[in-house]
């Protein structure tokens, strides 16, 4: 598959634009339709977050044979109750310290407590810990500091890889984490995952361990790219020699942070399972787009360099 990256560029480009035209024709289906665009978090919709300490739901956990079954059962019980009052998709998670936070849209004071009363006739004493509210001008403000994170971090990493290595690396770079970005966003459309805060910095992390796996790819290739004024050899292959080079170091990085990653998924509880999904997602797409799209835009880009200062286009 490595011998032709650059001149199958367009069959990598087609994959993952069909993925992105997929998930972002849900998105203008649903905005035809009149609904919410993606599944946002009650972070960017705006809407109403508690935190209640329910002391039966933390002993039963404390002693339950499988914790898993007994927090979705739990959960279950939860969902049929706020059904009552038509809150049944709300957000319900029992915290690793036996906590259970309840998102769901905005609420006043006295349906708060409605809530609060609801849970004590079934676990008897309960405590309302915090009771956040988040309006929906705040969340659009959210919303659009969001897309304007994603887009400066990209700029700040192209600007360091052009600093680092040259313009083509660096436009490169450029386009592949707004790649990745804009793939994982295209993931949440069509699985209706939710976003929120956790969503945004699974995004970041995701840029920041997809540009170094391109780093060291584009690395690789610059200490190879002597080879097409000595040997003549043309830049595909340059770049094919350079991911070869690498690729081993590629599979037993994403090997390893997969597996981290299922651990957490697996075992890691509730709380991290939104983040350690989109996280798996965007590792692998990472991955993909450093090898499959940053290297063919590169050599799209990439001008030798003449003994008279201009530059030509390389041998492909």
């Amino acid at each position: 598959m490595l011998l032709r990256v650059v001149e199958r560029r367009m069959v990598w480009l087609m994959i993952s634009g069909l993925f992105i035209c997929a998930g972002f024709g849900l998105m203008g289906l649903r905005m035809i339709q009149g609904e919410s665009i993606l599944n946002f978090g009650t972070d960017f919709a705006g809407g109403s977050s508690l935190m209640i300490r329910v002391p039966s739901i933390a002993s039963a956990m404390a002693t339950a044979t499988d914790p898993s079954a007994q927090s979705a059962k739990e959960i279950g019980t939860i969902r049929t109750k706020l059904g009552e009052m038509g809150l049944a998709n709300s957000v319900i998670q029992i915290t690793r310290d036996h906590e259970l936070i309840i998102k769901t849209r905005a609420l006043t004071d006295d349906q708060s407590r409605y809530i609060h009363a609801k849970l004590g006739s079934i676990y008897g004493e309960t405590e309302i810990l915090e009771f956040d509210f988040i309006g929906a001008s705040m969340g659009a403000e959210l919303r659009e500091k969001a897309v304007w994170i994603i887009l400066g971090v990209s700029a700040l990493l192209m600007i360091y890889v052009t600093w680092r290595f040259d313009f083509a690396y660096g436009i490169a770079a450029l386009i592949t984490t707004l790649h990745d970005a804009v793939a994982v966003i295209s993931l949440a459309s069509i699985f209706y995952l939710e976003v929120d805060l956790v969503f945004l910095a699974a995004i970041l992390t995701l840029l920041g361990y997809s540009i170094n796996d391109t780093i060291v790819i584009f690395n690789r290739i610059r200490e190879n790219i002597s080879v097409l004024s000595t040997e003549g050899m043309s830049l595909p292959n340059v770049i094919t020699k350079s991911l070869k080079d690498t690729m081993r170091r590629t599979l037993n990085t994403v090997a390893t942070v997969v597996l981290v990653l299922l651990a957490l998924i697996f075992f890691g509880g509730t709380m991290s399972q939104g983040f350690s999904i989109v996280l798996l997602f965007g590792v692998i797409v990472g991955t993909y787009s450093s090898i499959f799209i940053a290297s063919p835009i590169f050599a799209h880009f990439y001008r030798i360099p003449t003994a008279e200062g201009s530059a030509t286009p390389a041998p492909r």
